[in-house]
Formats: structure tokens, C-alpha cells, sequence
């Protein structure tokens, strides 16, 4: 992504989204975040996505609206591509995850 589509990335990189989600009746969770967070090395430190939670987008300068949404409609394009996924026929009792970091002392 950051090399095929740098304005993508940039904004992904730059401009938090607000997503919600509401479960119980009283209950509405909100968080703002940006899609690609990078540590201070400037190494990508984790992505968060999920079309289907997105809310509306306050914090944009309106002649930045449409190019933010061309940023995100081609991220979902990318992510639900099918050179994107990755299929595996699980069988019961299959833990999928990923390692856990070695603690260093």
C-alpha cells in the first residue's frame, strides 16, 4: 500500500476514524484511532479496519472529504481483493493466533 498508493497510506496514517458500536441498549462504545498507527521508529505498529463499525468523519477540512473517502474506499477494495485472503480448512480443536513477543530483560 504505501508503495502502489502513498496518498492512501498517508491518509490512513494521518487521519483517525471514529468507529462505534452498540450492543446492550444503554450502552454505545465510541473510539476515535488512526487506521495505520506507526511507533515512533516510524515502523508500522498496527492496523485497524472494520468497514462495517465506521462512523462519520468530523475532523476533515471539506475539500479533503472526497479524497479521504477515495483513501478508504481503495484500502476495503485491497483488503477484500481475492490475491487479499487467504484460505484454510480448519479442523476441530485448531487454535489459530499468532506468537507472542519474547519479553526481554
Amino acid at each position: 500500500l504505501k508503495e502502489l498508493h502513498p496518498s492512501v497510506y498517508e491518509h490512513l496514517s494521518t487521519v483517525p476514524i471514529t468507529a462505534h458500536a452498540a450492543g446492550e441498549e444503554e450502552i454505545l462504545y465510541r473510539a476515535s484511532r488512526l487506521v495505520l498507527e506507526h511507533a515512533e521508529t516510524g515502523e508500522l505498529k498496527s492496523v485497524r479496519w472494520n468497514n462495517d463499525d465506521r462512523s462519520i468523519v468530523r475532523n476533515l477540512e471539506p475539500g479533503k472529504v472526497i479524497e479521504w473517502y477515495d483513501a478508504i474506499r481503495t484500502w476495503n477494495k485491497l483488503l477484500t481483493s481475492a490475491d487479499s485472503e487467504y484460505w484454510v480448512q480448519l479442523s476441530p480443536g485448531t487454535v489459530v493466533g499468532l506468537p507472542l513477543p519474547r519479553a526481554s530483560y
